[in-house]
């Protein structure tokens, strides 16, 4: 039987690790059709010892609570995409400005 991984992105038991149309290995999430590609084996080693993490259940607990209550939250998805726009955690910009001049 073929191991499967908790995907990290619906939380359940159900990623696998393939190989794409040209040989390189992949994980893919047969519940939620998550694909992540590995470009070396350590991408995908590092993969792995994520998905581990949460196979415990009390790892596998706090991160489902506290994707919920993040979701919750009336801005979440405006305050993710922001960060992902400004490539920063939360930063404003004035800050990482004083962090350069202070170095």
């Amino acid at each position: 039987m073929t191991k499967r991984y908790v995907c990290p992105a619906c939380l359940s038991r159900s990623m696998l690790v393939r190989l794409d149309k040209k040989g390189r290995p992949m994980l893919s999430c047969e519940m939620c059709s998550q694909i992540i590609f590995a470009r070396s084996a350590l991408k995908l080693f590092n993969m792995l010892a994520v998905s581990r993490l949460l196979d415990d259940r009390e790892m596998l607990r706090f991160t489902r609570e506290t994707a919920v209550q993040q979701a919750a939250r009336p801005t979440a998805l405006v305050d993710v995409l922001r960060e992902t726009e400004s490539g920063t955690s939360g930063e404003s910009s004035q800050d990482q400005r004083k962090v350069v001049v202070n170095e």
